[in-house]
Protein backbone atom coordinates (compact mmCIF):
# COMPACT_ATOMS: atom_id res chain seq x y z
CA UNK A 1 0.00 0.00 0.00
CA UNK A 2 1.45 3.33 -0.44
CA UNK A 3 0.04 6.69 1.56
CA UNK A 4 -1.11 9.46 -0.42
CA UNK A 5 -2.34 12.97 1.66
CA UNK A 6 -4.32 15.36 -0.32
CA UNK A 7 -4.41 19.17 0.63
CA UNK A 8 -6.50 21.05 0.02
CA UNK A 9 -6.48 24.98 0.12
CA UNK A 10 -9.70 27.10 -0.59
CA UNK A 11 -12.00 29.89 0.08
CA UNK A 12 -14.83 28.17 -0.10
CA UNK A 13 -15.72 25.32 2.85
CA UNK A 14 -14.74 21.90 1.05
CA UNK A 15 -16.15 18.79 2.62
CA UNK A 16 -15.13 15.79 0.43
CA UNK A 17 -12.48 14.19 -1.64
CA UNK A 18 -13.38 10.90 -3.11
CA UNK A 19 -11.03 8.69 -4.48
CA UNK A 20 -12.44 6.15 -7.16
CA UNK A 21 -10.33 3.48 -8.76
CA UNK A 22 -10.80 3.88 -12.29
CA UNK A 23 -10.81 0.13 -12.71
CA UNK A 24 -13.68 0.02 -9.90
CA UNK A 25 -15.67 2.60 -9.12
CA UNK A 26 -17.55 0.89 -6.91
CA UNK A 27 -14.73 0.51 -4.72
CA UNK A 28 -14.31 4.45 -4.18
CA UNK A 29 -13.11 6.20 -1.07
CA UNK A 30 -13.68 9.58 0.73
CA UNK A 31 -10.55 11.20 2.46
CA UNK A 32 -11.40 12.47 5.87
CA UNK A 33 -9.93 16.16 6.02
CA UNK A 34 -8.85 18.07 9.05
CA UNK A 35 -8.47 21.48 9.23
CA UNK A 36 -5.13 23.13 9.90
CA UNK A 37 -2.96 25.79 8.93
CA UNK A 38 -5.60 27.51 6.30
CA UNK A 39 -5.94 24.25 4.59
CA UNK A 40 -7.45 20.82 4.83
CA UNK A 41 -5.82 17.25 4.54
CA UNK A 42 -5.83 13.59 5.17
CA UNK A 43 -4.22 10.75 3.84
CA UNK A 44 -5.57 7.56 2.60
CA UNK A 45 -3.59 4.21 1.44
CA UNK A 46 -3.99 3.53 -1.96
CA UNK A 47 -2.87 0.17 -3.77
CA UNK A 48 0.69 0.34 -4.91
CA UNK A 49 1.69 -0.65 -8.32
CA UNK A 50 0.33 0.71 -11.57
CA UNK A 51 -3.12 1.68 -11.10
CA UNK A 52 -5.11 4.34 -11.87
CA UNK A 53 -7.42 6.65 -9.32
CA UNK A 54 -10.07 9.06 -10.33
CA UNK A 55 -10.06 12.57 -7.64
CA UNK A 56 -12.98 14.33 -6.96
CA UNK A 57 -13.74 16.82 -4.92
CA UNK A 58 -17.32 18.06 -3.62
CA UNK A 59 -17.44 21.17 -0.94
CA UNK A 60 -20.47 23.08 1.14
CA UNK A 61 -20.33 26.56 0.26
CA UNK A 62 -20.55 27.09 -3.40
CA UNK A 63 -18.25 29.38 -6.07
CA UNK A 64 -14.55 29.39 -4.78
CA UNK A 65 -11.22 28.72 -5.96
CA UNK A 66 -9.51 25.89 -4.86
CA UNK A 67 -6.12 24.34 -5.41
CA UNK A 68 -5.13 20.47 -4.65
CA UNK A 69 -2.14 19.13 -4.15
CA UNK A 70 -1.41 15.26 -3.99
CA UNK A 71 1.82 13.97 -2.16
CA UNK A 72 2.70 10.18 -2.17
CA UNK A 73 5.50 9.46 0.64
CA UNK A 74 8.66 9.95 -1.14
CA UNK A 75 7.29 11.54 -4.79
CA UNK A 76 7.06 14.81 -6.32
CA UNK A 77 3.45 16.60 -4.99
CA UNK A 78 1.01 17.07 -8.28
CA UNK A 79 -1.19 20.07 -7.67
CA UNK A 80 -4.41 20.97 -9.31
CA UNK A 81 -6.90 24.15 -9.47
CA UNK A 82 -10.01 24.87 -10.27
CA UNK A 83 -13.39 26.51 -9.39
CA UNK A 84 -16.40 24.94 -7.41
CA UNK A 85 -19.50 25.16 -9.15
CA UNK A 86 -22.94 27.43 -8.09
CA UNK A 87 -23.99 23.95 -6.63
CA UNK A 88 -20.54 23.36 -4.39
CA UNK A 89 -19.27 20.69 -7.07
CA UNK A 90 -15.60 21.07 -7.92
CA UNK A 91 -16.21 18.05 -9.96
CA UNK A 92 -13.60 15.72 -11.45
CA UNK A 93 -9.93 16.74 -10.67
CA UNK A 94 -8.58 14.39 -13.01
CA UNK A 95 -6.94 10.95 -12.81
CA UNK A 96 -3.53 10.24 -10.59
CA UNK A 97 -1.60 7.17 -10.94
CA UNK A 98 -0.25 5.20 -8.21
CA UNK A 99 3.41 3.28 -8.82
Amino acid sequence: MAKVTFTIKSDATLQTVFVLPVAAPNKGQFVTLKKKDGARAGSIDLEAGKHHYLVRLEGGAPEGDWTLTVQREGKQPVEREGELDSEGNGGDVGQITVV
